[in-house]
């Protein structure tokens, strides 16, 4: 009662045994300590700063790593890509030096992030989205989406297919595993698809590269042809594969059955950047708006129906 006075409460504070008792936990160690420490030193801090201190003025306290690392993991998801590193600071509250360290910490924690300094990074992979948070019928789709890629008559895609399911499982609950490996929905087909020819590996690649192919291509009348193509893309379809390319020999898209393709050989030749702007432009010319005054599918034949 008789510290109702500001200066008699003040100096039983200073001179007391709160404060020592506080420096005490300011300088020790421990798990607790972590803990502990901010709410300490926020409070001894008006106190060691005496009449300098204005009310509800409090020190800044260092933000945990942990909580910063999920906050860059956070912005490196929702901003535009590339971020720039002053963003990613600006985002953290942390200088460049410490963002750079903390971007090396999430890659060897397993992130995936592309670009440099004075480029902007992308996150491409990110090891905080788990597969237990699928639902049951997210798990139902992909384990029937992979049982269909199974069934492609490609042996490496079979092998990948069998690689993702067990790496998925693995990494779930036990009762989500459970209804992964106990789904209900599942595919069959009485039709085999035919083997996969020998130089799909080869064409697959090329279209990851972007890289030109010299072919041999067989047409319908079975006349043989050589041509440079740029691979876009391999379709999968009931009974066959096809290959949609663009044909240096037509200056136009073609679509290849790939059990007619005899030769295939890769070239020093890059089409990098064209493939996503090709792919658009053969989209559009499928759903007939595309205006570049070629073949329109909705007016007359598709764009693999004129020459072969």
């Amino acid at each position: 009662g008789r510290n109702h006075c500001p200066a008699r409460a003040e100096f039983a504070i200073v001179h007391g045994k709160v404060p020592a008792l506080l420096r005490r936990i300011t300088a020790s160690r421990g798990r607790s300590a972590t803990i502990v420490k901010p709410m300490a030193a926020a409070y001894l801090w008006p106190i060691q700063n005496g009449r300098n201190a204005r009310p509800g003025q409090f020190p800044k306290v260092a933000m945990a790593r942990s909580d910063r690392l999920f906050r860059l993991l956070d912005a490196l998801r929702r901003l535009p890509v590339p971020v720039t590193a002053a963003r990613l600071a600006a985002e953290t509250e942390v200088s460049p030096r410490t963002l750079y360290r903390d971007i090396e910490t999430l890659r060897a924690g397993g992130a995936l992030i592309d670009g440099a300094s004075g480029f902007g990074y992308t996150l491409t992979e990110d090891p905080a989205l788990p597969p237990q948070m699928f639902t049951r019928l997210e798990v139902e789709a992909l384990v029937l989406g992979l049982a269909e890629v199974r069934m492609a008559g490609d042996p490496a895609l079979t092998r990948a297919a069998d690689a993702a399911m067990a790496k998925i499982t693995a990494t779930l609950p036990e009762r989500v595993q459970r209804q992964a490996i106990h789904a209900v929905q599942q595919t069959y087909r009485f039709e085999k698809r035919p083997a996969a020819p020998a130089n799909l590996a080869l064409i697959r690649a090329a279209c990851w590269e972007e890289r030109a192919l010299d072919i041999a291509y067989l047409d319908k009348g079975d006349v043989p042809t050589n041509r440079r193509i740029y691979p876009l893309s391999l379709v999968f379809l009931d009974r066959t594969l096809m290959l949609l390319a663009w044909c240096c020999l037509r200056q136009d898209f073609r679509r290849f059955h790939l059990h007619r393709i005899t030769e295939a050989e890769p070239t020093d030749e890059s089409f990098r950047p064209r493939r996503v702007g090709l792919l658009r432009q053969f989209t559009a010319r499928f759903r007939g708006t595309d205006n570049s005054g070629r073949n329109s599918v909705a007016g007359s034949a598709s764009p693999a129906q004129g020459k072969p």
